[in-house]
């Protein structure tokens, strides 16, 4: 595997890949006396975070990350203005944020001969936008800086900018519901990134209880998790809780059964078939009973019930 290195020394930065709240560059006998500076509190570029000290790295495409090196502060009469305790996050667009984690940088010792410190490692995670923000630094009254972040690629070749509007790591999740109730996500986002867990919760109206998940998931489990790996579409499907008497009424579909719930206060019968593309649901109080010549096709989608009776 190729190991790429980004350089984000802030003589390359202050002109083109860094925005920050304000810039006070230094020069000494070092380089790393090189200080990016900032000491009044600004607006984030991700706005839940308020007024913060903050750098953003604009890595000018999506790069696949893997670890990185950080320099402090390292000018002696400015020791303590250097990050301290750093929130790390990324973006593919600037308006989704994930939060990698927050961090302690190192206090720098002021020497001629400083090294840096290992960074944050990204894990391969995907990013064009890296932004740090300061919790607090090593005790300076108002000004936090920052020499040098030095980014690792696991990738030969940089990811190219995507061109569409909703990039090709980024995926849509639509939840929908069928009957009397509500299905929503444990995440308030609407794009995700491949692989990302989501947790779905289906919740029936007074009378109604959930069935089962249709569309890119099958599934009767209440929560659901699933794992995000295209653009998806899923919806709940919900029933009444009960049927009211067991005694008076059977069913029995045959031919090609037309999608819809077939509910029954006694029995469902049935001989018929599930065509391609149909979502057959048989609920009765007692029994179903599937005759010879009852079959699902490729496609299809079919379950059976046995529900309460409320006399």
């Amino acid at each position: 595997m190729i190991k790429k290195i980004l350089f984000t020394s802030l003589i390359i930065l202050q002109f083109q890949l860094l925005s920050s709240q304000n810039e006070c560059i230094t020069v000494n006998s070092s380089i790393w006396d090189v200080t990016w500076q900032s000491c009044q509190a600004k607006p984030n570029p991700n706005a839940s975070r308020g007024n913060t000290h903050w750098i953003l790295y604009d890595l000018g495409k999506i790069y696949d990350l893997s670890s990185t090196w950080v320099w402090n502060v390292n000018k002696s009469s400015e020791l303590n203005s250097g990050f301290k305790n750093v929130i790390v996050e990324y973006s593919l667009d600037q308006s989704n944020w994930i939060t990698l984690g927050t961090y302690e940088f190192e206090k720098a010792p002021g020497t001629s001969f400083y090294k840096g410190f290992k960074g944050p490692d990204f894990d391969k995670r995907k990013a064009r936008y890296i932004l740090l923000t300061a919790i607090d630094n090593w005790g300076a009254a108002s000004c936090y800086g920052l020499t040098e972040v030095r980014f690792n690629t696991t990738e030969p070749d940089e990811i190219p900018e995507p061109n569409s509007q909703i990039p090709p790591t980024l995926y849509a999740l639509a939840i929908n519901t069928d009957g009397n109730g509500q299905a929503e996500s444990n995440s308030i986002k609407t794009l995700y990134l491949k692989d990302e867990s989501v947790t779905l919760m289906a919740t029936g109206n007074s009378g109604y209880e959930f069935a089962m998940w249709t569309g890119d998931i099958v599934s009767t489990q209440n929560p659901l998790n699933i794992t995000i790996t295209k653009h998806m579409q899923i919806k709940a499907i919900f029933t009444q809780e009960a049927l009211l008497n067991c005694q008076d009424e059977e069913l029995n579909p045959s031919g090609n059964i037309a999608s819809s719930d077939y509910v029954a206060n006694s029995t469902i019968t049935s001989s018929g078939t599930v065509a391609n593309g149909s979502n057959i649901l048989f609920q009765a109080g007692n029994s179903i009973e599937l005759l010879n010549g009852f079959h699902v096709e490729s496609g299809g989608i079919f379950s059976a019930r046995i529900k309460g009776c409320l006399d």
